[in-house]
């Protein structure tokens, strides 16, 4: 099913200034994503739809955990993910500030209800949402610190 090993990078390198950066973690069935900077550009917004249009088979059993600085995609863009999105059952965690985040988490709710906004002090709250084991958790913060230090 193509979810077994250990987290699969998704190269989104060539893409500058790189201020969305995600990782999927297929072990865990968990894309973790970063979101920093300004204004997301077209190219890392599509590379990040790709990724979830490539699982939409999987959706019903992939997580989505989000840390975010408070940027947001812009309505081309959202149009964009809810194209691709529309219907899917996704757990999704967005960790970041209020109320740019929360703004956000609203929009993605109206196309997938299982979409949460968590303050950046509410993680455990968000990693209880997903469903994480403790393993799954340690994975997911890993990741994060990877993805916020690149």
């Amino acid at each position: 099913n193509g979810l077994k090993g250990r987290p699969t990078p998704v190269d989104n390198s060539d893409v500058t200034p790189n201020r969305l950066r995600f990782e999927l973690l297929e072990q865990e069935k968990v894309l973790v994503s970063y979101q920093c900077g300004a204004a997301l550009n077209d190219a890392e917004w599509d590379s990040y739809i790709e990724v979830i249009r490539s699982r939409a088979h999987l959706q019903r059993d992939m997580r989505s955990c989000t840390f975010t600085e408070g940027v947001h995609p812009t309505r081309e863009q959202y149009e964009r993910l809810r194209k691709v999105s529309q219907g899917f059952v996704t757990k999704v965690a967005l960790i970041g500030p209020p109320p740019p985040s929360a703004f956000t988490a609203a929009v993605f709710k109206l196309t997938n209800r299982h979409v949460r906004m968590f303050d950046v002090h509410e993680r455990e709250a968000a990693f209880e949402h997903l469903g994480l084991t403790l393993a799954e958790v340690r994975a997911v913060e890993a990741t994060h610190a990877r993805l916020r230090s690149a």
